[in-house]
């Protein structure tokens, strides 16, 4: 933290498997980094405003794109490491697809300049995500809830 103002590391399960991510590039910078093992200096969260508050809103993918636009960079340190589960039954990675996919619809709307900065792969598990994912998008598009973005989206303040 002494020359970075964010620093992601490597979060593998504990059982040392990794379903790897779908990495989002913004100006050739990726935003995916989950927030279960990253450092923040304080300065950061001033500018940028923190995390919002929207259900079914990939809060960290979000807040890392603002990050970026404000001119921070995220850098990523491999021997910082945290174990954290991930979802590697079939059922699992499938739902957990699928609520990814829900979440970028919520992403998009907010700024849909990152509708096309997805990265897949060619893998049988990225299809397999990129088809619960997009039914995940469908019913985010045409079933709206209650609590998402669109006319209610509020940015939490200090007021």
């Amino acid at each position: 933290m002494k020359t970075s103002d964010i620093v992601a590391g490597y979060s593998p399960d504990p059982d040392m498997k990794d379903i790897g991510r779908v990495p989002t590039l913004i100006d050739g910078k990726d935003i995916t980094f989950p927030t279960c093992n990253i450092a923040y200096k304080r300065e950061v969260f001033e500018k940028t405003g923190g995390f919002i508050e929207v259900q079914k809103v990939p809060e960290d993918c979000e807040f890392h794109y603002r990050c970026i636009k404000a001119g921070y960079v995220i850098d990523y340190n491999p021997r910082m490491e945290v174990l954290h589960h991930q979802m590697f039954s079939t059922f699992g990675f499938a739902k957990q697809a699928f609520w990814n996919g829900e979440a970028r619809y919520e992403i998009n709307k907010l700024y849909p300049e990152l509708k096309h900065a997805h990265q897949h792969g060619l893998s049988l598990r990225n299809i397999i995500r990129m088809v619960f994912g997009f039914l995940g998008f469908t019913i985010g598009r045409f079933f709206p809830k209650k609590n998402r973005i669109g006319s209610r989206y509020v940015k939490k303040t200090d007021s």
